[in-house]
């Protein structure tokens, strides 16, 4: 568990209860770049299939 800790600024408060684990999960640059070529794949694909028609 974490402790607490003095949070800086004029108000010298304290976070009694910090979060053990980010409250963000980390970013993942394999998970974005297939999502953007996935994207990207079915948007010229729909882009061509209405062109032939």
């Amino acid at each position: 568990m974490t402790s607490p800790y003095n949070i800086p600024g004029t108000a010298s408060s304290v976070d009694s209860y910090p979060l053990n684990d980010p409250a963000v999960p980390e970013y993942n640059l394999a998970l974005t770049l297939s999502l953007a070529i996935a994207l990207s794949l079915l948007l010229v694909v729909t882009v061509s299939i209405r062109r032939k028609k």
